[in-house]
């Protein structure tokens, strides 16, 4: 009887952990899609971003083996290698054929299969320094807070493995970094309130300043003058009549 409970139990765990994986998978897997001037584009590997994310932060709080090409370490970041699926033929014979060309590029893209066909990010490098960084490509992610890719950009790896790929391999080899976009500082609206209710008091006073009266703005000046009059007419009375007998 308690052996059908446990084996229960383990179908019932079993059921929980393919659940729980596919809708890891729904929702943070992305396809690697690449075209080459105007062809069209064809999938050539994917990446589960959540777990590209595990194994980058593990690489943190571990010793990086210096001939572990799985991972790479440049400055303070660190990639993980993705190898794409095998370029088709006709895809390696374009690549031949446009490898020095100038003008020539190649591009990339993240595109999500569930619940649509539904593309995230796409960017591009030329052709010319595709083969000249021996098919090697660093690839960083910039993903929001929700971890959905938003953009990616593409530069020329300094992998050692860059220099062994002298001529057009069967599959590309990239090393994916991620950058988390961090969210924008929320604005203080208290203080800024508070500031526009400063200034219009400010304005306000400033207003009833400018509609005071003569006589209040400058009575420090006429009263002294008043009482200097008033006082001269009291010590030499004759001279204040003399004065106005004759006008």
């Amino acid at each position: 009887m308690e052996l059908k409970y446990f084996k229960l139990i383990v179908i019932l765990i079993h059921l929980i952990l393919v659940k729980s994986d596919s809708s890891l998978n729904d929702s943070d897997l992305y396809f690697i899609e690449q075209s080459i001037d105007d062809s069209e584009f064809q999938e050539i590997g994917q990446v589960n971003l959540r777990l590209l994310r595990q194994n980058l932060n593990s690489a943190h709080i571990q010793s990086l083996n210096e001939n572990d090409f799985t991972l790479e370490k440049s400055g303070n970041a660190y990639w993980s290698r993705i190898d794409s699926n095998s370029l088709e033929g006709e895809t390696i014979d374009q690549l031949k054929s446009v490898i020095q060309s100038e003008s020539s590029i190649f591009r990339l893209r993240f595109c999500k299969k569930h619940p649509i066909h539904e593309c995230k990010a796409s960017s591009f490098i030329y052709t010319k320094a595709l083969g000249s960084g021996g098919f090697v490509l660093n690839l960083t992610l910039h993903t929001s807070t929700n971890n959905e890719l938003n953009s990616f950009s593409i530069k020329t790896s300094k992998s050692n493995l860059s220099h062994k790929k002298k001529s057009i391999p069967n599959q590309l080899t990239f090393f994916l970094s991620i950058q988390s976009i961090k969210p924008a500082q929320q604005p203080d609206t208290e203080t800024y309130l508070e500031k526009i209710r400063l200034e219009r008091e400010q304005k306000e006073k400033g207003a009833q300043a400018e509609n005071q009266s003569f006589i209040s703005k400058y009575w420090m000046y006429i009263v002294p003058f008043v009482v200097i009059m008033f006082l001269a007419n009291i010590v030499n009375p004759e001279a204040a009549a003399a004065g106005g007998g004759s006008e």
